[in-house]
């Protein structure tokens, strides 16, 4: 009777995975690289707003609100540049695990998508209790 669990395998250094998962793993490294490109781009633009944003002449808008617009762009900008670093972390470490075929690199690769996925999942779970309040204080405002 053969025993297929995993506690019983021989777990050595070299990555084992067949062709057809080793190009669907290229695919998403590769789009995973992209997408974190273009989130670099999206935080050079919004570094341009901001910096735009703060020589604009504000006396119309009260220093309060300008703060409090100031902390939430600086947030998310923060937000948006160290998720953007996680994604590319993620994206070369995996494009190196199967060129090198090594566990350990593949192992760390996963960790940093587990860190980008529970970065944004607390991110959209914030954004989420923000929206909801906003929504419970717009109704409280106007009805």
């Amino acid at each position: 009777m053969e025993n297929n669990n995993i506690l019983d395998l021989d777990l050595s250094d070299e990555l084992q995975l067949n062709e057809a998962v080793r190009t669907n793993l290229k695919k998403a490294f590769k789009w995973g690289r992209v997408l974190a490109i273009m989130l670099f781009i999206f935080f050079g633009f919004m570094v341009l707003f901001y910096f735009k944003l703060l020589t604009a002449d504000t006396r119309q808008a009260g220093s309060s609100v300008q703060t409090l617009i100031t902390i939430i762009l600086l947030t998310f900008t923060v937000c948006v540049f160290f998720s953007a670093l996680n994604l590319l972390g993620f994206a070369n470490r995996g494009m190196v695990s199967l060129e090198s075929n090594n566990n350990k690199v593949f192992s760390i690769c996963i960790e940093s998508l587990k860190g980008y996925l529970k970065f944004y999942g607390i991110f959209l779970s914030i954004i989420t209790i923000f929206f909801v309040i906003s929504f419970f204080s717009m109704i409280a405002v106007f009805f």
